[in-house]
């Protein structure tokens, strides 16, 4: 409740009334203009690609199989079967990849043959299925959004409130110094 001393009570309590703090700063953080202003500050980083990806053990096969594709004209699906790869269903956003993959990934087209390239440090190839450009009805680009927005605004108060004095922190404008 409003007014609580931040160390009254048991321990519990002092927990659940911070928390409770957090949840009504964040409420105020959090409006859906700064959802999409968030949303919009991270429009490349954050399309989503939906792929079909092979995984391989070894680099040089992961190569040739590669050169299949792309020289010999097997289907993704065919190389899959031919390579005793493991296939997958993937989704991930361009800002999840590692630099080198990230621009194939950015470039891309839907049913485009990409790699092969480390992902998550093995050597794999890619069919992209799809590219979504980020938008306010992804719900994981929402809480993407809204963890950014609630962290910037917290440092945003931490520095407005707190100095620090002969290495302790001090509250500007208010508690117990």
């Amino acid at each position: 409740a409003a007014g609580e001393a931040p160390d009254a009570g048991t321990p519990a309590e002092r927990r659940a009334a911070v928390e409770r703090g957090l949840e009504r700063f964040s409420g105020l953080a959090v409006t859906p203009e700064a959802v999409a202003r968030e949303i919009a500050l991270h429009h490349l980083e954050w399309i989503r690609v939906d792929c079909r990806v092979l995984t391989f053990d070894d680099p040089d096969a992961a190569r040739e199989a590669a050169l299949c594709v792309r020289e010999d004209g097997l289907s993704f699906d065919e190389l899959a079967q031919d390579a005793h790869g493991h296939v997958q269903e993937a989704r991930f956003y361009l800002d999840e990849l590692e630099e080198d993959a990230r621009s194939a990934f950015a470039a891309a087209r839907p049913l485009e043959f990409l790699g092969p390239f480390a992902l998550e440090g093995q050597p794999t190839l890619c069919r992209v299925l799809d590219k979504v450009m980020p938008g306010p009805g992804d719900p994981e680009l929402v809480a993407r959004a809204e963890t950014l927005i609630v962290a910037r605004a917290l440092r945003s108060e931490r520095e407005r409130r707190v100095t620090w004095e002969d290495g302790w922190a001090r509250l500007v404008g208010g508690g117990s110094g």
